[in-house]
C-alpha cells in the first residue's frame, strides 16, 4: 500500500514539472520571456485627409510592479537613427498595412519600408550631450514616469540622464532620405532634406525599445482629399441662414475646412 502510495506521488510530482516546463514554452519550443515593459501607440485617428497632422503618443510602461533593470539589447536598430544617435525607445513608420508585427525580428524585416517622418536636417556632429551610439544601462521605476539610461558616446565613454518615457509627435510629411545641398552665397551652403506630404495609401506605426519590446502595430489611412468635414465642425464654424421666401426652408452657407477623424 504504502509503495503504490509513493509511486502515485512521484507520477504526481513528475506530471507537474512537465506540465510547468510545458507553460515556458510556446509551440516552437522557445522559451516564452515574462512580461518587463510595455510600449503603447496612440494616434488622434486613424484616417486622415492628405494634409491632415496626424498626433502620435508613445508611452513606455514598467509592468513588473517593481524597479526593472535592463542590461540587455538589440544590436540593429529597427527605426532611422537620428542626427544625434539612437533612442532606447522610438517608433518605426512603415508605408504599407503590416497589422501581424509581433516581434522586434518581423519590425526588423521590413525596414525597406521604413519612411523618415521625423528628421528634415542632416546627420550632425552638433548635440546637446554628443552622438549616442549605444545604451549600456537602464532602469525603469514601476510607479513613476522617468528612467535613469545610461549612453554611450562614440568614444566609448558613458553618461547617465533622466528620460520622460513619453513622447508626442504631429506627423503630416515625409523627407527625403538623401541630402540637398543649396549654394547660397560662394562661401555659405545649406543642407537639408526636401519634404513631401504624405501620400494617399495604408500606413503602419510600431513603437518599439531596444530591449526588444513592440508596441501592437497601429495602422492608419491617408486619403486622397486635402479637406474634409466632420459634425462637429457644422455646430462651431460660423453658419449664415437664408430664408428662400414662400417656402420657409432654410438654407446654410457653410465655410468648409474642417477635418475627418
Amino acid at each position: 500500500m504504502k509503495v503504490r502510495r509513493r509511486l502515485s506521488l512521484l507520477i504526481l510530482c513528475i506530471t507537474s514539472m512537465t506540465i510547468l516546463i510545458s507553460s515556458i514554452h510556446n509551440s516552437s519550443g522557445n522559451v516564452v520571456p515574462s512580461a518587463t515593459e510595455q510600449i503603447i501607440v496612440s494616434t488622434n485617428g486613424k484616417f486622415f485627409a492628405q494634409g491632415d497632422m496626424i498626433e502620435l503618443k508613445l508611452s513606455v510602461i514598467n509592468t513588473t510592479g517593481q524597479v526593472l533593470t535592463i542590461n540587455t539589447f538589440k544590436k540593429e536598430y529597427a527605426s532611422i537613427v537620428s542626427p544625434c544617435g539612437i533612442g532606447y525607445f522610438d517608433f518605426a513608420f512603415l508605408r504599407g498595412s503590416y497589422p501581424n508585427i509581433a516581434t522586434y525580428e518581423d519590425l526588423l524585416s521590413l525596414k525597406d519600408k521604413l519612411i523618415n517622418v521625423r528628421w528634415p536636417n542632416p546627420y550632425t556632429s552638433t548635440c546637446m550631450f554628443g552622438y549616442v551610439e549605444g545604451i549600456a544601462y537602464v532602469e525603469i521605476p514601476p510607479n513613476g514616469p522617468d528612467a535613469r539610461i545610461t549612453y554611450i558616446d562614440r568614444n566609448g565613454e558613458t553618461f547617465t540622464r533622466s528620460r520622460h518615457l513619453t513622447d508626442e509627435f504631429r506627423i503630416n510629411k515625409y523627407y527625403d532620405q538623401f541630402d540637398t545641398r543649396e549654394e547660397i552665397s560662394p562661401d555659405e551652403v545649406r543642407v537639408y532634406r526636401a519634404s513631401h506630404l504624405l501620400e494617399p495609401g495604408e500606413y503602419t506605426i510600431v513603437g518599439f525599445t531596444l530591449a526588444g519590446t513592440v508596441s501592437k502595430p497601429v495602422v492608419i489611412t491617408v486619403g486622397t482629399s486635402t479637406t474634409s468635414l466632420s459634425v462637429l465642425d457644422i455646430y462651431t464654424i460660423p453658419i449664415i441662414s437664408i430664408l428662400i421666401t414662400g417656402i420657409g426652408i432654410p438654407l446654410y452657407m457653410i465655410k468648409r475646412g474642417g477635418r475627418l477623424h
